[in-house]
């Protein structure tokens, strides 16, 4: 039974990481890093947000110099006709290896984002995992395809907003992860942002689900808070 480390990165969006932060993934020594969705978001959305696109991957691709294992995320817009699809770059010695692209079409405000299709399982460091960003997470057909292929670790780049609106709470929201690890035998690692994307306001709800149900999640007291939390976890099989 292989043992890994993951670290969870609950990042504030619209801050680079700092030097202090960079110690600190370099200190983990870890297998895996998750980064919350839309992050890097520095400088605001612009009409011509694909341009932003290698500005903000080579800041993905520069935490690779200095973290050695895999970075999974945050998630970048590119362009395909007038509206974007959600990209989610997969990183490793300062290659991107791939992208997870959203399947679940979304609306952000004025921004329409395009579904699309891409293969939600991969194998890196002898290890296969699946990616479920955001609204991927309620689809059936991807979480029947990774319980078939009997993949159990699964990353969740995800955003929270904080809004009256918000369809669950914290408690109902790890109640509805909880019952999926335990329906598909999974082991969810999720890393929410904070920060603000537009006009949303972000609300960190960190966690790590498995099939005997929550082992680490944020505070609510902490959901303001940058924090870097490293999971040991041990998996039934590799490849």
């Amino acid at each position: 039974m292989p043992n890994i480390k993951v670290t969870i990165f609950q990042k504030n969006i619209n801050l680079p990481i700092s030097k202090e932060q960079r110690s600190k993934l370099i200190s983990q020594n870890s297998d895996f890093l998750i980064l919350p969705r839309f992050f890097p978001f520095f400088d605001g959305w612009s009409s011509q947000q694909e341009t932003k696109e290698k500005k903000f991957l080579d800041s993905i691709l520069e935490i690779s110099e200095y973290y050695k294992g895999v970075v999974i995320g945050g998630s970048i817009f590119r362009k395909e006709g007038k509206n974007y699809i959600e990209s989610y770059p997969i990183v490793k010695d300062i290659n991107l290896i791939d992208y997870y692209n959203l399947h679940s079409g979304d609306s952000l405000g004025n921004i329409k984002i395009l579904s699309s299709n891409s293969e939600p399982i991969f194998t890196l460091n002898g290890v296969r995992f699946a990616i479920l960003p955001a609204k991927d997470f309620q689809n059936t057909k991807l979480l029947n395809q990774i319980k078939e292929e009997k993949i159990e670790l699964v990353f969740n780049p995800d955003f929270v907003n904080v809004s009256p609106q918000e369809s669950q709470t914290y408690t109902q929201e790890l109640t509805t992860y909880s019952n999926l690890a335990k329906e598909y035998q999974l082991q969810i690692l999720r890393a929410c942002g904070i920060g603000n994307f537009g006009e949303f306001v972000l609300s960190g709800r960190s966690f790590y689900a498995t099939t005997s149900g929550i082992r680490w999640k944020v505070a609510p007291t902490e959901n303001q808070l940058e924090i870097i939390k490293t999971i040991n976890i041990t998996l039934k099989e590799g490849i």
